[in-house]
């Protein structure tokens, strides 16, 4: 019986240390943690700092942007991985963004919003490492790795919109999206 006691006690003082370090607040959660909303009939997931709304029918990818931007500055394929990539986005001018996918700048357009004016990198759409110049630290040029683009050029110096790839090797600024 004691030994019961003492697990529950060692349970909720778990539980409670746990929640106190959660990274969203009212209600706590870890990030990735998805809760319902039976009052507003609603599904967010925590970003690490807030609980955001899930939207669309497939979770991450098909959520609406409430803002789409690029970053200040441009880079080639290697921003030294992913943790680099947020760094670098951060320090120009997308600090509270993460990198956009091309879902993310379908349904932003679907929704009122502007296509990126120029080629950008984006992060794929499937999770697939080599279209992200292998987890963002390369700078092949020979097709081995590649990586997720937004636009082709066209003459005049403008972009068809739309997804595509690039060798890692050429430089582009980074659509950023906010949540």
């Amino acid at each position: 019986m004691k030994f019961i006691f003492l697990l529950n006690i060692a349970f909720i003082f778990i539980s409670f240390n746990s929640s106190a370090q959660a990274a969203c607040s009212s209600p706590p959660g870890q990030a990735s943690q998805t809760r319902y909303d039976f009052t507003a009939n609603k599904l967010y997931y925590c970003n690490d700092t807030d609980w955001v709304e899930m939207g669309g029918s497939g979770g991450g990818s098909s959520i609406v942007p409430i803002d789409v931007k690029l970053t200040t500055a441009a880079n080639n394929g290697n921003f030294g991985g992913f943790s680099g990539m947020k760094s670098f986005i951060e320090a120009n001018g997308c600090t509270g963004y993460q990198v956009c996918t091309g879902n993310n700048i379908f349904r932003y357009m679907e929704n009122g919003g502007t296509s990126p004016s120029e080629m950008v990198w984006l992060s794929p759409n499937s999770g697939n490492w080599i279209s992200t110049c292998n987890s963002w630290t390369s700078v092949d040029s020979s097709w081995t790795f590649h990586g997720t683009v937004w636009g082709t050029p066209v003459s005049g110096g403008s972009i068809n919109p739309g997804v595509g790839n690039h060798r890692c090797s050429d430089t582009f600024k980074v659509a950023c999206c906010k949540f």
